[in-house]
């Protein structure tokens, strides 16, 4: 039985990559993209895969500012991914 590929697509520049070559092209990507308050340089991002279990070919990239909030990441993952599930972890 042939190997499924998995391909995404990033929401900053639109590239299609699959699932081996996303986290790479993040890196290239996001600091280009993003930039934080007045100084205007890069502002540091943390990268999160989110996979789902026994199932490898669905899969989420998130970045996330160095600040965040956990509650951020769950509301992220409830909006896009997991939308059967009204509240929140912290409610």
């Amino acid at each position: 039985m042939a190997k499924q590929r998995s391909f995404g697509v990033c929401q900053s520049c639109g590239a299609r990559k699959g699932k081996g070559a996303m986290l790479a092209h993040l890196h290239d990507c996001l600091p280009t993209r993003v930039r934080a308050g007045s100084s205007g340089g890069p502002e540091t991002l943390l990268l999160l895969r989110a996979e789902a279990r026994g199932l490898p070919t669905f899969w989420l990239d998130i970045a996330g500012k160095r600040d965040g909030k956990l509650k951020d990441v769950d509301r992220c993952l409830r909006r896009i991914w997991l939308e059967c599930c009204a509240r929140s972890v912290s409610e």
